[in-house]
């Protein structure tokens, strides 16, 4: 099982511990009338719901013991992604469920339950149950339309980041409702309503942390823009440090940068080895919009914000060999690797470079690649999609002799990472071994 599945798993079965414990819960085994389905699955749906939007929030806030729990934040950001669609669809079951006998009794399809006597309530607390009923009923569609724009990559990343604030803001609702609808059901003072509101208040103290900028807020440095050179598309940008922590940092690992021409941070892999804490090297090629026009835009002096270092991808493997495949601007953390290589004496095992260009052009970048190889150690070989170059699995197979003992370390296109992985299992390939670097934030 993947990561992301393990902690999607763990979530769901916390939501269904959460309601097995509370009072009167899965009255339908004793009581098989569609009411008692209705009530249970309503519920229980509601329950899951909320417990994975919490999980989504709690990651996105960056903290260092939830990205070392997720395998760093990259990985992170795949479990939070799909922590989301996993609760914006038991949501929408949750509502769904709740809503159709109402609609089918206006319509007269189907008749109204009867209900049974209740014991008598405050005014107060049924105002406050009903206000969060309220609030969410609305609420979950807007959910559903931000779900929507936030899965689609054809919305640029600034609208994609501001979908996500508004979740910020529908995840308060959704506690509101989470911790009010109690009252009605009979939860609080127990257990699961104990734990409900131990998340919602977790969940709420990530989101306003989020709102009120405080995340990240401890591994934040200010630099300027010493040098840059644009290389057919890719932007060479070096940087060093004025303000802030020293941002010590491992090859393999990225931080979040804003340019004060620019209010959105935007993560990108170093191309420095980390060795100095004050003075950084990245490689962005031009991708989308933003990266586009950043040659425009960029000038020497220019202050740029950074917040780091993030991520989970390393060389430290126990293998006697190495397979690095880079796809394109994947080379990065490979560049920062070589450079540590390069001031601690070389590689002490067999390692081959995969460079996998579209172009001849583009697989000029990095200019000292070669030299670099050549003084660690590291065997290169570039292939370039223009020429009918293409690598596989069988290709890279071939070319290390063996798929045992074997670190495969992988920085492209997640199809890409997907081929090679199937074809090096056929080949019986340990997946334990391959270890990629997931830089799609979305």
């Amino acid at each position: 099982m993947s990561r992301t599945n393990r902690w999607i798993s763990g979530s769901i079965l916390l939501g269904i511990f959460i309601y097995a414990i509370a009072p009167n819960a899965f009255g339908a085994f004793s009581d098989s009338g569609f009411w008692s389905w209705r009530h249970d699955i309503v519920l229980l749906s509601g329950t899951i719901s909320f417990v994975l939007m919490t999980l989504v929030v709690l990651i996105s806030t960056r903290n260092p013991m939830l990205e070392r729990l997720t395998g760093g934040l990259d990985k992170g950001y795949i479990i939070h992604k799909w922590a989301g669609i996993w609760a914006v669809s038991t949501g929408t079951l949750h509502w769904l469920v709740e809503k159709t006998p109402k609609w089918t009794y206006s319509l007269g399809i189907w008749p109204e339950k009867v209900k049974g006597g209740h014991a008598a309530q405050p005014d107060w607390q049924v105002t406050l149950w009903k206000s969060g009923n309220v609030a969410a009923e609305y609420m979950i569609y807007a959910a559903i339309i931000l779900a929507i724009v936030a899965l689609s990559n054809r919305i640029p990343y600034r609208y994609f980041r501001f979908t996500h604030k508004a979740f910020a803001v529908a995840y308060l609702v959704f506690a509101w409702h989470s911790a009010t609808i109690m009252l009605k059901t009979d939860w609080f003072a127990t257990p699961s309503g104990y734990i409900v509101l131990a998340l919602a208040l977790a969940g709420s103290i990530a989101v306003l942390q989020g709102l009120l900028g405080f995340i990240g807020l401890s591994r934040r440095a200010e630099a300027v823009v010493t040098a840059f050179r644009d290389h057919g598309g890719v932007l060479d940008i070096r940087l060093g440090a004025t303000s802030g922590y020293a941002m010590a940092h491992n090859p393999g690992q990225f931080a979040f940068l804003r340019f004060d021409h620019d209010p959105e941070p935007h993560p990108f892999s170093f191309a420095s080895s980390g060795k100095d804490a004050t003075n950084f090297r990245f490689g962005i090629k031009a991708l989308g919009d933003y990266t586009t026009k950043l040659a425009e835009k960029i000038s020497v002096g220019q202050t740029v914000k950074l917040e780091g270092p993030y991520g989970g991808f390393h060389f430290d493997h126990a293998t006697t060999q190495q397979v690095w495949i880079a796809g394109g601007i994947g080379i990065t953390p490979f560049l920062a690797r070589l450079e540590h290589l390069a001031a601690n004496g070389g590689t002490d095992r067999p390692v081959d470079l995969w460079y996998c260009a579209a172009t001849a052009e583009n697989a000029k970048w990095p200019a000292d690649l070669r030299s670099l190889c050549e003084e660690t150690g590291v065997t290169l070989q570039v292939m370039v999609a223009e020429r009918q170059e293409f690598l596989n699995a069988r290709t890279v197979a071939e070319t290390t002799g063996t798929v045992d003992d074997v670190s495969v370390l992988f920085c492209g296109p997640q199809g890409f990472a997907g081929n090679i992985l199937d074809g090096l299992k056929a080949r019986g390939f340990a997946e334990r071994n391959f270890h990629y670097d997931a830089f799609g934030m979305r």
